[in-house]
């Protein structure tokens, strides 16, 4: 597992930041991110604990997680 991470998305002139963690594996990454999530169609998102946590599955191999406010994620490297 690599830490400290950093993951620039640019969209629309607008540039995005998101810090988390590099897994080699979903059971690697399952202390993090309970597996079945990894289930939700690329593109959509999961509302957790009446909006204070979003998970947005942005690519095959990459949950997006914002926490109150915070913008984290977890990519599963191959």
């Amino acid at each position: 597992m690599t830490d400290n991470a950093t993951l620039t998305i640019i969209n629309n002139e607008k540039t995005v930041y998101y810090y988390g963690v590099i897994c080699e594996s979903i059971a690697e990454a399952a202390s993090l991110l309970h597996p079945s999530y990894w289930e939700i169609p690329i593109g959509k998102k999961m509302i957790l604990e009446n909006w204070t946590k979003i998970l947005i599955r942005y690519s095959e191999d990459i949950m997006l997680i914002r926490v109150n406010g915070s913008r984290n994620f977890i990519q599963i490297a191959n």
